[in-house]
């Protein structure tokens, strides 16, 4: 298991590398707005607003390391992993500090989305590290939730500049669905201040497959049908899907 995860930790440094390599091409695009009006998609409204932005000067600070997920499968470790790069730069929201907000969610909340891309890449804005890479940096959005959510990829792309598209890379861990899920009904449950134990954990799933509402949680195991989602918007060799098992030490 030892000799997968580094098989896997310097399979992460290649992707990094090679996004790295394909920097340069960035700096001579040459674009005009970089947003676009999307159409309401389920019942929530994910218009971005059309507020120009200045390609030119953020074309540096778009992203093009995803990590999306999924959640109770080492994020957090492999996030600080990640930043631990020297040339990586992570997103975050303002006014939160970098070890408690690794996640921008921008393409999964209406509320952000809806702002546009100017909000977006205000997530980006260069800390004193990425000040002293300038554009060499290389910019990592590291929001575990958005392989749940497959709309998330056509936003993605809508909203992305096309030129870009191509060098984006992404990064998706798997846990075992049930285990997965326990844990993250178990810290739910830590947080309101209870304990989850197997008969618990038991009723929870038996009330959740009865309800409108939650039953989507349990659907959040379906990895086949959330990658193929992503798979249908971006190449499936823009993708590194790893397995939590192989990465615990």
């Amino acid at each position: 298991a030892s000799l997968f995860m580094l098989v896997c930790l310097v399979s992460l440094a290649a992707l990094i590398t090679m996004v790295a390599q394909q920097q340069g091409s960035l700096r001579s695009w040459k674009g005009t707005s970089t947003t676009q009006n999307m159409s309401p998609l389920g019942s929530l409204s994910f218009e971005p607003n059309s507020a120009e932005v200045d390609v030119q000067t953020a074309m540096a600070l778009w992203p093009t390391i995803f990590y999306l997920g999924v959640p109770k499968a080492g994020s957090t470790s492999l996030f600080f992993f990640l930043q631990s790069h020297p040339h990586v730069c992570a997103g975050h929201q303002a006014g939160q500090p970098d070890e408690l907000n690794k996640e921008t969610d921008f393409f999964i909340k209406p509320e952000l989305f809806s702002q546009g891309a100017a909000l977006y890449l205000s997530f980006f804005e260069r800390s004193t590290k990425c000040e002293r890479l300038a554009d060499s940096a290389l910019y990592l959005d590291a929001s575990t939730k958005y392989l749940l959510d497959t709309g998330a990829a056509s936003r993605m792309k809508a909203t992305i500049p096309a030129a870009l598209h191509s060098k984006l890379r992404f990064i998706v861990v798997l846990r075992e669905p049930v285990e997965r899920d326990r844990s993250w009904q178990g810290q739910k449950a830590r947080t309101a201040g209870k304990v989850m134990g197997d008969e618990e954990y038991v009723h929870s799933v038996r009330v959740r497959t009865q309800s409108p509402w939650t039953f989507p949680e349990l659907r959040h195991g379906f990895y086949d049908q959330l990658l193929l989602g992503w798979w249908q918007q971006f190449p499936r060799s823009q993708f590194l899907v790893l397995n939590y098992d192989s990465l615990r030490v």
